[in-house]
């Protein structure tokens, strides 16, 4: 009967062990840091609003509404290049992030076609959100990008903070 007993302590009690170790591992779990999680959504198949979601959400992003932004130029500059201009910032987690850049990415036929951070001030932008200077710092964006005449675009900006959001959906030029 004591040994029975004994036993039965022993195993409870390395069940309590695995458990508690379990458990320890479950809690430490590293964070997937802002930067993979952006390269993770950039490298997805992206090709509508939906597989945007899907594919933010399996790289840890978070959907925020407070992810803004706009397309100011989107011209044809060659017959296989356009020109894409504008700003994205995040409203009120731009007071936490400190100015940080935000990736600005356009997705056409189910993969990324373009990515530039915000580099750049925008009075009139950051005048108008009423944003602390500190986030005034990285709110334009430009550069090139391939596509054909009437492909749609979804472009989207992804934050260091999280989060990411739809900026706009274009057809090219």
């Amino acid at each position: 009967m004591l040994k029975s007993l004994t036993l039965k302590y022993w195993v409870v009690g390395a069940l309590v062990l695995i458990l508690s170790f379990t458990i320890t591992l479950w809690l430490t779990k590293p964070e997937v840091p802002p930067e993979d999680m952006i390269k993770s959504l950039a490298a997805a198949a992206v090709s509508d609003e939906a597989s945007l979601n899907a594919a933010a959400q399996a790289a840890g992003l978070q959907y925020s509404s407070y992810v803004n932004g706009n397309i100011e130029e989107l011209s044809r500059a060659q017959a296989n290049q356009v020109s894409i201009a504008g700003w994205a910032v995040e409203t009120p987690a731009a007071i936490t992030a400190r100015g940080a850049p935000i990736t600005v990415m356009a997705f056409s036929g189910g993969r990324r076609i373009f990515s530039v951070q915000t580099k750049g001030e925008r009075q009139d932008v950051t005048s108008a959100l009423n944003l602390p200077e500190e986030a005034a710092k990285n709110v334009a964006f430009a550069g090139r990008l391939e596509c054909s005449p009437g492909e749609k675009l979804l472009i989207v900006g992804a934050t260091l903070s999280g989060t990411y959001g739809l900026v706009s959906t274009k057809s090219c030029p």
